[in-house]
């Protein structure tokens, strides 16, 4: 309490009040330090995925995007950060690789991750908008758990293995034909071995016809010889 005094005028009394507002100001430059590297965190994130050459997205438990980088991004027709994966059924859609039957929702690997299931190189095709193929997608996903492990996100990731697939195709393809000709091949051999085996039959056969022939002129058996020149000639 302060008391001032004035020549025109009576003595007032002034009331100054004050407090300690030391541990408000450091907590709120606490926050704003912590906020900022929040930010410098996740712009490195961002720079790190970005760099990466798979699609690689982030969600939370509730299934919206938090973070996308440009190939996921183009793969999804544009920025994605801040939808949920359950709407992006008229950007992307997917069939199963091995069926070819339309994939449903609760299968993707979103909804799996989102249910505490990993998933790990699941080949599946991308449609175009028009139903067409668009690729073959490897796909991936892990659920994110906190403290408590509780499913708090996940993260997804994919690379494109058309031309990885087109190669294994046409590998087999010529695997394939090359046991196709080694088998050929084989029934070759088979072959000239039963006829050279059946031409020494032959040989045989008409040898000793020839020497019965021989025999029965000695002997005056002219009465078999034709049957026996039918079998030399044969």
């Amino acid at each position: 309490r302060i008391t001032v005094t004035s020549v025109e005028s009576e003595p007032r009394t002034i009331l100054i009040a004050h407090s300690d507002v030391t541990e408000k100001i450091v907590a709120e430059l606490n926050v704003e330090d912590g906020t900022e590297e929040s930010r410098r965190q996740t712009l490195l994130l961002e720079k790190v995925i970005n760099g990466i050459t798979e699609a690689v997205t982030l969600i939370d438990r509730d299934g919206k995007i938090v973070l996308a980088n440009h190939v996921s991004s183009d793969r999804m027709g544009g920025s994605v950060v801040g939808l949920n994966v359950s709407t992006l059924s008229e950007r992307v859609r997917y069939k199963y690789f091995d069926t070819g039957n339309p994939m449903e929702q609760k299968d993707t690997i979103a909804a799996r991750a989102l249910r505490g299931e990993s998933t790990k190189d699941r080949r599946v095709v991308l449609l175009k908008s028009t139903g067409s193929d668009d690729g073959i997608i490897c796909q991936n996903a892990e659920p994110i758990f906190d403290d408590n492990g509780v499913i708090d996100g996940a993260v997804l990731w994919g690379r494109d293995i058309t031309a990885l697939v087109a190669a294994e195709k046409q590998k087999q393809q010529i695997e394939a034909e090359l046991a196709q000709s080694r088998r050929l091949e084989a029934v070759g051999h088979l072959a000239g071995g039963v006829a050279h085996d059946f031409n020494n039959l032959l040989m045989v056969v008409s040898g000793n016809a020839e020497t019965l022939l021989d025999l029965m002129a000695e002997r005056g058996a002219d009465d078999l010889g034709p049957l026996v020149t039918q079998i030399a000639e044969a």
